[in-house]
């Protein structure tokens, strides 16, 4: 069962766009949408995240991974912790 989602405005949302990196050769891009955002690797197809709360990301049907953003002193989004069954996988954003 999925977590309810709550809103964000889109400006908000939008704080999350870019490009971010597992290695040099992984990397994925965000794009906000009204509620949530699209997370595409390479070419893969798209998938869409909806928030759960402030900076913490849920995609419909998979109940045991999050994506998790993290923030430095100013509160700029540096990256993000694809948590999957409690394991952290680690990605970077890009400038």
């Amino acid at each position: 069962m999925d977590p309810p989602a709550i809103s964000l405005s889109r400006k908000v949302l939008c704080e999350y766009d870019g490009s971010y990196e597992l290695t040099k050769e992984i990397r994925g891009t965000v794009t906000c949408t009204d509620q949530g955002f699209n997370f595409q690797r390479g070419d893969r197809p798209a998938t869409f995240y909806q928030p759960e709360v402030a900076d913490v990301f849920f995609a419909a049907g998979q109940p045991r991974t999050r994506r998790i953003f993290q923030r430095d002193e100013k509160g700029a989004i540096q990256g993000f912790v694809d948590r999957r069954e409690g394991h952290d996988i680690r990605w970077k954003k890009l400038k």
